[in-house]
C-alpha cells in the first residue's frame, strides 16, 4: 500500500506548523511534496505555544520530542503581578495548578524545526502564494501569485485562521468565523537584567478589560508581550498598516504601570507586531467538492489562542490528514473524508470553551480585579492541599472543561524506506 504513494505530488500551503507538519508526514508515506509560504522565510518568533495532550503523542510519533523540549523557552512558571510589579498569585510549572508546561516552544522556534527536518525531501517556495486553484477529476491545477503554474495529486491549505486560499474552495455558507469579541496583539521588548519574575508568565489584568502579559523565550534575550482586551465588535484594527496598529494600540496600554513605556517603545519598534481580532473558523466540510483540496490546522478549525489548543489541533490534523491520504492514495476524496470523521468529535470538544471565557479573566473594574483573584487563590490553594482527593477533581471540572483528547490512529505500515525499528513509536 506504502508504493502507492511514491511520487504523487502534493502542494502545500503555509508554513508555520499545520503545513510543515502534513510535509513531514507526507515524505515519510512516499509522497512528492512542495510548499509554498508567502513570506521571505520562515518566520521567526510569535506567541508561545505548548504541545500536550494528543498533541504530544503525535510529536513523539515524528520522533521531534526532544527537539522541542530543548527548544523550552525556561518558563518556570505563572505569576500574576500588579502594575506596580509586585506578585499576587505564584502558580509553579510543576504545582498542583500550572498554566504553562515543559514543551512551552515559540511558534517560530517550533516552525524553524519544522523547516529543518523536512528542507532536503521537501520543495520550500518562499515570496509566493495561490491566487487560482482548478479542481480536476485527475489532479489539482494551480496558479501562483508569480504567475506560475503547477499540476498536483492533491493539495492541502494550511495557512491560518486569516487563510486567503480558503475561499478559493469553499462558498461563503460553507463555513464561519465565530468572534469571541477579543483583540490579542504580540510583540517583544528587549530584555534588561533588572527585570522581576524574567523567568515567568507575568500577568497583570487591567481595568477596562484589558490583560496584559509577558512572557520569556529561551535566548533571555527578549520578552514577549500579549495584550489582550475585549471589543464586542471589530474596530478594524487588524486590517490596518503596522504603524496605525501601533497607535491604535497606545490608548490599551495606558495604565499599564511601571513598564508602560518599555511596552509602547517596544510596540513602535517591533516589525514582526501581529494584532488580530480573534474568533473561530467554523466549517461544514473541510475539503473542496472534488476532494482533492483540503484544510488542516486554524485555517480549519481554529480554536482560538485561548484555548490553549491550537498546536496539538495542528499536530493532530497534519497527522491524520496525511495518513488518510497515504491510505486511500489513489482515492483522494475517500481520505479527507476520513480525515474529518476521525478528527471532527476532537474539533468539536477543543472548540467548546469554558463557560464565560475570555470576559472572566478581564474584569472591568479595580473590584472585580480583586474578586477574580480572590477566586484564583481559592482554586490554587483548594487544588494543592487536596489535589490527592475527589474534591481536587471536583475544583478541576469546575475551572473548565478536561483537555480533549482523541486516539490516534497508526499508520505505521504506510511509511517507506524505514526499519521496522525506526518504525516504532
Amino acid at each position: 500500500m506504502a508504493s502507492i504513494a511514491t511520487k504523487k505530488n502534493i502542494l502545500i500551503s503555509g508554513g508555520s506548523i499545520a503545513g510543515p507538519s502534513v510535509a513531514f508526514w507526507l515524505n515519510r508515506y512516499g509522497f512528492k511534496t512542495t510548499l509554498v509560504e508567502r513570506w521571505d522565510g520562515v518566520r521567526p518568533g510569535g506567541q508561545n505555544v505548548d504541545v500536550e495532550n494528543a498533541g504530544r503523542e503525535a510529536l513523539k510519533r515524528m520522533g521531534l520530542e526532544a527537539d522541542v523540549l530543548a527548544l523550552h523557552t525556561k518558563e518556570t512558571g505563572t505569576n500574576w503581578i500588579t502594575t506596580d510589579g509586585r506578585s499576587r498569585l505564584d502558580m509553579p510549572m510543576t504545582g498542583a495548578v500550572s498554566a504553562t508546561n515543559e514543551s512551552e516552544i515559540q511558534r517560530g522556534d517550533f516552525a524553524q524545526l519544522l523547516y529543518d527536518k523536512t528542507k532536503s525531501e521537501t520543495e520550500w517556495i518562499f515570496r509566493d502564494q495561490i491566487v487560482a486553484i482548478n479542481e480536476r477529476d485527475d489532479g489539482v491545477q494551480v496558479e501562483f501569485q508569480s504567475g506560475k503554474k503547477g499540476d498536483y495529486h492533491a493539495v492541502v491549505l494550511a495557512d491560518g485562521v486569516g487563510s486567503r486560499t480558503r475561499k478559493l474552495i469553499l462558498g461563503p455558507d460553507d463555513y464561519s468565523f465565530k468572534p469571541l469579541g477579543l483583540y490579542i496583539a504580540y510583540w517583544a521588548i528587549p530584555r534588561e537584567p533588572s527585570d522581576p519574575f524574567y523567568d515567568k508568565w507575568q500577568i497583570t489584568p487591567l481595568p477596562g478589560r484589558r490583560l496584559l502579559s509577558s512572557r520569556p523565550e529561551r535566548t533571555a534575550t527578549y520578552t514577549n508581550v500579549f495584550l489582550m482586551f475585549l471589543s464586542p465588535k471589530s474596530q478594524g484594527f487588524e486590517k490596518l498598516p503596522k504603524s496605525e496598529q501601533v497607535e491604535a494600540l497606545k490608548p490599551y496600554l495606558r495604565g499599564s504601570g511601571k513598564y508602560e513605556a518599555r511596552y509602547i517603545a517596544g510596540l513602535e519598534k517591533d516589525k514582526d507586531l501581529y494584532l488580530d481580532y480573534t474568533g473561530q473558523i467554523h466549517a461544514k466540510r473541510w475539503y473542496s467538492a472534488g476532494g482533492r483540496v483540503a484544510l488542516v490546522g486554524d485555517a480549519a478549525y481554529c480554536a482560538t489562542p485561548v484555548s490553549g489548543m491550537g498546536t496539538p489541533l495542528s499536530l493532530v490534523g497534519a497527522y491524520i490528514l496525511a495518513g488518510e491520504l497515504a491510505k486511500h492514495a489513489n482515492d483522494p476524496k475517500k481520505g479527507v473524508q476520513e480525515y474529518q470523521r476521525l478528527m471532527t468529535p476532537y474539533v468539536k470538544e477543543t472548540q467548546t470553551l469554558a463557560p464565560g471565557i475570555p470576559s472572566i479573566a478581564m474584569p472591568n473594574s479595580k473590584w472585580g480585579i480583586e474578586v477574580m483573584y480572590w477566586i484564583l487563590r481559592t482554586i490554587v490553594a483548594v487544588a494543592r492541599f487536596w489535589s490527592w482527593s475527589g474534591l481536587g477533581r471536583l475544583v478541576q471540572r469546575f475551572s473548565g472543561p478536561p483537555k480533549p483528547e482523541i486516539d490516534l490512529p497508526d499508520y505505521t505500515a504506510l511509511e517507506v524506506g524505514r526499519s521496522s525499528e525506526a518504525k516504532k513509536f
